[in-house]
C-alpha cells in the first residue's frame, strides 16, 4: 500500500474454451520471507566458505568429508573433489575413524569438544591445529562439524619458550650460587637446584607459590620481605647479610 516493491512468485494458467485459449488466470504470492531466508543462507555459506579457519563436515558413520571450505583446500593443498573422496583419518594423522563413535557420544554428552591435533597436507607437511567439533542435524542426518584453527606458529613459539626456559634453568642450576625469583607479592616463582638443599628443605622441596613468612617464620620472613620492598621502592640492588 506504500508503493514499496517486494518480490513475488506468480503462476499463470490458461483458460480453455472449446479447445481454444480465451484467457488466463494469474496468481501472485508474496515471497519476501523466502527470499530473505535464501539471502541469509547465501551469506552464511559465503562466510563459512571464506572463513580463516578450516571448516569440515564429517559423516559420523563413515568418517567421510561431506563438505570442506576454501581454507581447507588451500591449507591442505587438495582440491575440494579430492577431499570429498577422503576420510578424516587421511587428513588428521592423530585421529582414527574407529574413534568416531566415542567422539560422537562425548559430543552428545558435552555439546562440543575442543582438542589439539595435527593435519597432514598433500605435500606431507604437518599443521598443528586446535579443533572444535559439534554435532548438527542436516537433511535428516547428523553431521560432525569441525572448525580447525592453525596453531602451528603458536606451537613453535611455545616450543621455543620451553627450550629457553630449560636452558635458563640449566644455567642457574649450575651457577654455584643460590638463585631465586619472586613475584610482586613476594611469592617464589623460581629457584635453582641448590636453593632448597642449602637451606635445609631437601632436594625435592618446591617453594614455588610460597612466601618467606610461610617458609622461614614471621621474623625472618618479614625481614626478607622488607629487603624485597626496599629493592622495589628504590629500583636499586640491596646487599644484606
Amino acid at each position: 500500500s506504500d508503493d514499496t516493491p517486494f518480490p513475488v512468485e506468480y503462476n499463470c494458467a490458461p483458460i480453455m474454451q472449446n479447445g481454444e485459449i480465451t484467457g488466463a488466470v494469474v496468481t501472485f504470492r508474496d515471497i519476501t520471507e523466502r527470499k530473505r531466508a535464501e539471502e541469509q543462507l547465501l551469506f552464511t555459506q559465503r562466510s563459512v566458505d571464506n572463513s580463516a579457519d578450516t571448516v569440515m563436515w564429517v559423516d559420523p558413520d563413515t568418517g567421510r568429508f561431506t563438505y570442506v571450505n576454501d581454507t581447507a583446500c588451500t591449507q591442505l593443498g587438495y582440491t575440494r573433489e579430492e577431499l570429498l573422496d577422503m576420510v578424516v583419518s587421511e587428513v588428521d594423522i592423530d585421529f582414527s575413524v574407529d574413534m568416531l563413535p566415542f567422539l560422537s557420544d562425548q559430543i552428545r554428552a558435552e555439546g562440543s569438544v575442543t582438542f589439539e591435533s595435527r593435519h597432514q597436507g598433500k605435500a606431507g607437511n604437518l599443521i598443528d591445529v586446535e579443533a572444535s567439533i559439534f554435532l548438527v542435524d542436516y537433511d535428516d542426518k547428523s553431521l560432525l562439524v569441525a572448525n580447525a584453527k592453525d596453531i602451528t606458529e603458536r606451537k613453535a613459539a611455545e616450543q621455543e619458550l620451553s627450550e629457553k626456559k630449560t636452558f635458563l634453568q640449566a644455567v642457574i642450576d649450575n651457577s654455584g650460587e643460590l638463585i631465586y625469583a619472586k613475584d610482586m607479592e613476594g611469592k617464589y616463582i623460581l629457584v635453582n637446584r641448590d636453593w632448597p638443599i642449602t637451606l635445609g628443605f631437601g632436594q625435592e622441596f618446591d617453594p614455588v607459590g610460597k612466601d618467606d613468612v610461610s617458609l622461614f617464620g614471621p621474623k625472618i620472613g618479614e625481614d626478607l620481605r622488607a629487603n624485597d620492598l626496599a629493592v622495589l621502592n628504590s629500583m636499586e640492588p640491596v646487599t644484606s647479610e
